[in-house]
């Protein structure tokens, strides 16, 4: 079969809970592959659709009703006569779907940062910064590929071609000016709003902009806090941006390849350990838990990086060394490199 002739088929979902950090994912292998000539489509549930919107519409589409999202059977009745790739972004599935899914798919690719359960597939993606291959040896087949560690971060081009610019500007021009707030998908409102209040009390001369993540595109500027509904061009905030405020989830890699030093928030058990990872490479300070001394801390943080001259320029330049934005290439040459395998 021809590359151009090739199906990957992409298992993820997103919503107001967990976020949309898994399609977005997701998304840039899809972009890649289909730049290379292949199809790419996605199985998913009718609440991704509704609460991420334009990046849940695909090429091509399975959606479903039901809890739990498309099963295999969906799958296999959706593409009869099968896919050349299976590709799975989703911390509810494990060995036994994968297994399920293995007469319908060629190759099962796997992206995980987890770590925490048994995988029937030929290509696992961990990008998490400082995690070793040894997490996974017992949870793989022999002969499986590991794609281990940031150099392999799923970073959108958007962002890759700010990459430049962005980290010359914070070399030249390292002052605290602005301050970029963005938790993601999720529904965070109350918490935004409570973040937004405590840093303008704290530092009313800083410009902030908030990402809500609202399907609304609307825009609204109170002083100098400027509200955002959902964002078309994040890499372009985040270029512009002193200092990022944000989970500690995929967004950590977008910020890392912009030199974009952060404060970030816990918003989800996995993301401990990305936290902890960025703090001890120099690139961010971990701010904890969202709880409800969160804002406090991220008031008394942004004081101390005011008290200190050199930290963002330190932490712009380590956060820049973590990640150069190739990762998607990398990948797709992984992908690809199955079929000259085998």
């Amino acid at each position: 079969m021809t590359r151009q002739g090739r199906l990957a088929v992409f298992r993820a979902d997103g919503n107001k809970s967990i976020g949309g950090g898994h399609i977005l994912r997701c998304r840039t292998v899809a972009d890649e592959l289909a730049r290379r000539g292949w199809r790419v489509a996605l199985a998913t549930d009718a609440q991704t659709t509704a609460h991420l919107g334009a990046w849940a519409v695909w090429p091509e589409m399975l959606v479903v009703e039901q809890s739990g999202g498309p099963s295999p059977e969906d799958c296999a009745r959706r593409w009869p006569d099968g896919c050349d790739l299976l590709v799975t972004d989703h911390y509810s599935l494990d060995i036994k779907f994968e297994t399920a899914c293995r007469p319908w798919a060629n190759f099962l690719f796997v992206i995980d940062d987890l770590g925490d359960r048994a995988h029937n597939c030929n290509l696992l993606l961990d990008q998490t910064l400082g995690i070793s291959s040894d997490a996974y040896l017992n949870l793989v087949p022999d002969g499986s590929r590991l794609l281990i560690g940031p150099t392999f971060a799923l970073i959108r081009p958007d962002f890759v071609k700010l990459r430049a610019a962005s980290i010359k500007q914070r070399r030249l021009a390292p002052n605290f000016r602005r301050l970029l707030i963005a938790l993601g998908l999720a529904d965070n409102g109350l918490l935004l709003e409570c973040l937004v209040e405590a840093i303008s009390e704290s530092d009313p001369t800083l410009s902030i902009d908030v990402v809500t993540g609202d399907a609304r595109t609307s825009t609204s500027r109170k002083g100098r806090v400027t509200w955002h509904g959902r964002v078309g061009d994040m890499a372009s905030l985040m270029a512009t941006a002193d200092l990022g405020l944000g989970a500690a989830g995929t967004s950590t890699w977008e910020r890392c390849c912009l030199g974009l030093p952060s404060l970030m928030v816990i918003l989800a058990s996995n993301q401990e350990a990305i936290a902890q990872a960025i703090e001890r490479a120099g690139a961010g300070l971990s701010l904890g838990p969202a709880n409800e001394g969160l804002a406090g801390r991220a008031a008394a943080a942004l004081q101390h990086l005011r008290s200190a001259d050199t930290s963002l320029r330190t932490m712009s330049r380590r956060a820049a060394a973590i990640c150069d934005g190739k990762g998607v290439q990398r990948v797709a040459n992984a992908v690809e490199a199955l079929y000259c395998d085998n």
